[in-house]
């Protein structure tokens, strides 16, 4: 007698299943065209080898699990899980979990979680994290984290996060952050940042990046704009501030180079940066030049009051374009170094001069030319 029609699937399921048992008969073994249509329709069931058309649902895997579409395995797995497009283990996951869509893990994962939109952990990762998008995990994680886009870890980072948009770190980091946009420690940071922009609560280490910014700094932060509240490393920037450990000044100063110049000077833990923009070219063809200049430096204290910068600059220079074919009208640039006594008048003025020398050079081309000058500074600082 034939079975009825509604039992026509499973019935050729277990059908097929019966005739590939033999070749796995020392594993358990686990087949499914969707759940609960397989040769165990009970989702606590135990396998060493899972394999399944539509969906899956098993309770542990310790082996190998292969499935086009959908996989859950509501315990632990261990060993190698594949799957095409969701793959979920409600327990600890050891091994490699490879998904092409959404990977996802309710305990720890130790080993590599690997997917094309996203892995997501809610326990701690030991190990490899990678996805085209987006990598999260709500523990710590100790080892890799590669995302396409973002990376996002609630607890702490020991190891390496590498994406093109943003690293996050809620916890404190110990290793390296990269990104092309932000990387984020919301604690403490012991390592490295390299990206757009860096944040960190306390920093032991180093920030590399457009804009950084970090509640203590103790380490390096070399950007065009850098900040902590309290700085004993080293800021190496155009900008740099510290309201605790530093000083903001406006600059006006002339120079043989520059007759007129107006800018900012910012000093950290002794270490001073000048930004200024000026004009009237004393050395050049065309006068009429406007310029650029970023000049660092240390500051030597020579008492209360007195004190001695040694900084070395660069300067753009932009001549007003000329008729005379003589005359170089080109963009150009010159190097210098200088030494600045300064003595401070009272808490918020000071004035600065000094000798120097600079290199001219021509034109921003090779064998361009160049020549070498004195260089004089005279100058008045305000704080702000």
């Amino acid at each position: 007698m034939l079975p009825p029609s509604r039992h026509l699937p499973r019935a050729a399921f277990l059908v097929c299943a019966l005739l590939c048992a033999p070749a796995v008969a020392s594993a358990q073994l686990h087949l499914s065209l969707w759940h609960p249509i397989s040769t165990n329709p009970d989702p606590n069931a135990h396998a060493n080898v899972a394999l399944s058309v539509f969906h899956s649902r098993i309770g542990e895997l310790h082996g190998v699990g292969i499935h086009p579409f959908v996989s859950t395995v509501s315990g632990d797995a261990v060993g190698l899980s594949f799957v095409g497009a969701y793959g979920r283990v409600g327990g600890d996951m050891k091994g490699i979990q490879d998904t092409w869509g959404i990977a996802s893990v309710g305990g720890d994962v130790k080993g590599l979680q690997l997917a094309f939109i996203g892995s997501f952990v809610d326990g701690g990762v030991t190990g490899l994290q990678s996805s085209f998008v987006v990598n999260r995990v709500k523990g710590d994680t100790r080892g890799i984290q590669l995302a396409g886009f973002v990376n996002t870890n609630g607890g702490e980072t020991r190891g390496l996060q590498v994406s093109s948009v943003s690293n996050v770190s809620e916890g404190p980091v110990h290793g390296v952050q990269i990104a092309a946009g932000i990387n984020l420690a919301t604690k403490s940071m012991q390592g490295l940042q390299i990206g757009l922009g860096n944040l960190a609560g306390d920093v032991d280490g180093s920030q590399l990046g457009f804009y950084n910014v970090a509640s203590t700094s103790s380490g390096l932060q070399f950007g065009v704009i850098n900040f902590a509240n309290t700085n004993t490393g080293i800021p190496f920037g155009v900008i740099n501030l510290s309201p605790n450990s530093g000083r903001l000044e406006a600059v006006a100063y002339t120079s043989t180079l520059s007759a007129v110049n107006l800018g900012v000077r910012t000093t950290v833990n002794r270490w001073q940066s000048t930004f200024a923009a000026g004009g009237i070219d004393l050395q050049g063809d065309v006068s009429t030049a406007a310029f650029l200049t970023w000049a660092y430096g240390y500051r030597i204290p020579l008492g209360a009051k007195a004190g001695l910068a040694i900084d070395a600059g660069f300067t753009h220079i932009m001549p007003e374009k000329s008729d005379d074919p003589g005359e170089n009208d080109l963009l150009h640039y010159a190097i210098s170094f200088r030494a600045l006594p300064e003595v401070r008048l009272s808490d918020a003025v000071s004035v600065f001069g000094g000798p120097g020398v600079t290199e001219i050079y021509n034109a921003y081309k090779k064998d361009a030319g160049n020549s070498t000058e004195f260089l004089g500074t005279l100058g008045l600082a305000v704080k702000l």
